[in-house]
């Protein structure tokens, strides 16, 4: 009778620990789709997301001149404190050939 129980029991035990294996793959399957769906949906966020920057005003060309000095770095100069942003040289060499384009185009 002793026996009987034994094989019994061991029979479930296998079963279950079957049963929990199975658990255990599916727990780690949907974990791994979640953490994916929230990895995407921060990323999504975070490349959606706006910053103000200083440029959001347009400035009237009677408070500001432009200028591109010699190594082609764009400047834009505030006419009534003198100060000045200074921009890289792409963008300096851009705005002079749109700039040199119009006053060709007006001859």
């Amino acid at each position: 009778m002793q026996n009987t129980i034994n094989t019994k029991f061991k029979i479930n035990t296998a079963a279950v620990v079957t049963a929990l294996n199975k658990i255990g793959k599916a727990t780690v399957i949907i974990a791994a789709i979640a953490i994916g769906f929230i990895s995407g949906d921060i990323y999504n966020n975070y490349k959606n997301h706006t910053k103000m920057s200083s440029m959001q005003n347009a400035r009237k060309t009677d408070e500001t001149s432009v200028a591109v000095n010699e190594r082609g770095e764009l400047m834009i100069i505030d006419r009534k404190t003198g100060a000045y942003t200074l921009y890289e040289n792409g963008l300096g060499q851009s705005i002079f050939n749109i700039y040199a384009n119009r006053i060709y185009q007006k001859k």
